[in-house]
């Protein structure tokens, strides 16, 4: 698919949540990870093509992905317990 004059293209990762390639005429093709800790929408720079390969890219998305939920998953504050 060729990319129009100064025009961003994203393209999604069908296997990986959250994974897509950013690609334009002038810059180099990046690979990115979305992710929404604490409903806030966050990309993340996981690294330029060629230099990290999509299986990387898919690997480093995954760990992203489970630490941010992890982090977010600790910072929840759970049931409040009143003492008597």
């Amino acid at each position: 698919m060729p990319l129009a004059i100064n025009k961003r293209c994203e393209v999604r990762d069908q296997r990986v949540n959250g994974l897509h390639v950013r690609a334009s005429t002038t810059d180099p093709k990046v690979f990115y990870t979305l992710v929404r800790p604490n409903g806030a929408r966050r990309r993340i720079k996981t690294g330029p093509y060629p230099v990290v390969s999509h299986a990387d890219a898919r690997r480093r998305a995954l760990e992203i992905a489970r630490d941010v939920e992890l982090a977010s998953s600790i910072r929840r504050p759970g049931p409040q317990r009143h003492r008597p």
